[in-house]
């Protein structure tokens, strides 16, 4: 997974670059501790992936639950920029297990993506 957080919108890009890992999580979870403690602003994260991974474990899953539960109230928005048919879903599960505000956009538009979450 490359995690690239650019400082000059806030925002936190993700795309992953195979089946997500405990392991990602984990990378995630330190990239935003270490935005919040160097007191940098997160104004939403932008998954960035033209057909989702999938998991290459059950523990993966798991460890990806984990992670929403921590930070579930922490995260404004949510940007998703796949082609997958997951992403209805993913869109779903994020407005109903997170605090965030949750939308779906066509692999090709992330520019339309970072302007919904700089808005």
């Amino acid at each position: 997974m490359d995690i690239t957080y650019r400082t000059e919108y806030g925002i936190l890009e993700i795309e992953p670059t195979g089946s997500l890992e405990e392991q990602d999580f984990e990378s995630l979870d330190k990239e935003i501790k270490h935005i919040r403690e160097t007191g940098q602003e997160l104004k939403g994260i932008l998954i960035y992936t033209k057909d989702f991974p999938g998991y290459s474990k059950f523990s993966d899953l798991i460890a990806h639950g984990e992670f929403i539960k921590t930070h579930r109230d922490q995260i404004r928005k949510v940007a998703l920029c796949t082609d997958s048919t997951a992403g209805m879903l993913l869109e779903v599960l994020g407005e109903n297990l997170t605090a965030a505000e949750t939308k779906k956009f066509a692999y090709a538009d992330k520019d339309e993506a970072e302007k919904w979450l700089l808005s």
